[in-house]
């Protein structure tokens, strides 16, 4: 089956996070100053063909763990859901 995978990586919430600080810092100036608890993060989307659903969203995480995250500071969600292909 072919399937949609969805890892999002995003700093840790107990530490610092400065590229959110920076970028709720310049929304303000630009007069967007009701933006609070801004987080940075990264998201990673990609299709595979896999046996199920379990065994892509396990290498997913495997890949997170291994290198796509790191744990020290940063946590992940793995999203994986049957591939739809948009109509054309």
């Amino acid at each position: 089956m072919k399937v949609q995978v969805t890892l999002t990586v995003e700093p840790q919430p107990q530490l610092r996070d400065p590229e959110a600080e920076a970028v709720t810092v310049a929304l303000a100036d630009l007069g967007f100053d009701n933006v609070e608890a801004m987080h940075v993060g990264k998201i990673y989307r990609w299709t595979e063909e896999t046996p199920s659903l379990a065994l892509a969203e396990q290498r997913a995480e495997e890949m997170a763990r291994r290198i796509l995250a790191n744990p020290v500071s940063e946590h992940f969600t793995v999203e994986v859901h049957p591939y739809l292909e948009a109509a054309s």
